[in-house]
């Protein structure tokens, strides 16, 4: 299983101490400023750029191959963090993944977009990828990601000969894409 795992930053938050639970206010509703990655747990949250988002989708790949190689089926299962390690919770963030920050980034397009083709240039006929396209992030998804991402996850998908399935609705399983082969 993949767990890739990008971050929001959040203004708002940064009034509060890092690293420290602040039970007044971890279930407050958050909002997304901007995106931003993270190479380690304790380095800056740093803004995405095209060069970062080709970089996350390049080692995507190369784990991706060396996991078909080694399994028939792969979960990919995306989180999205609060990016100063304020204790906020993902799941009271309402955000649209299809809305762009100012930078021009979106949670599709640093997340799903590189996974979908780091999964096209690595998958092989004969295995299943699964994809849990909300992660654990899907109480805010809400009906634009129920409804619409499975289609656009399709579209981008290839088919390789294998199988392409979205996790989505809690954990309830549904096909993004028809599986060939027999699957």
């Amino acid at each position: 299983q993949f767990v890739p795992t990008h971050h929001w930053y959040e203004k708002a938050n940064e009034q509060y101490a890092p690293n420290t639970c602040h039970a007044d206010n971890w279930s407050v509703q958050n909002k997304v400023d901007y995106y931003c990655y993270k190479d380690e747990w304790n380095s800056d949250c740093r803004q995405w750029d095209d060069a970062a988002v080709t970089t996350f989708r390049t080692g995507l790949t190369n784990c991706f191959k060396v996991a078909v190689d080694l399994f028939d089926e792969i979960l990919v299962a995306p989180h999205l963090d609060e990016g100063l390690k304020r204790g906020k919770w993902r799941n009271f963030l309402h955000n649209d993944p299809l809305w762009k920050d100012p930078y021009g980034y979106s949670f599709w397009s640093i997340m799903h977009q590189p996974i979908l083709a780091a999964a096209n240039a690595a998958m092989k006929p004969g295995k299943t990828f699964w994809f849990a396209v909300e992660g654990e992030w899907y109480s805010c998804f809400c009906q634009r990601l129920t409804i619409k991402m499975p289609k656009r996850c399709a579209s981008c998908f290839a088919r390789y000969g294998g199988c392409f399935r979205v996790l989505q609705e809690s954990h309830q399983f549904a096909s993004c894409a028809a599986c060939t082969a027999g699957g």
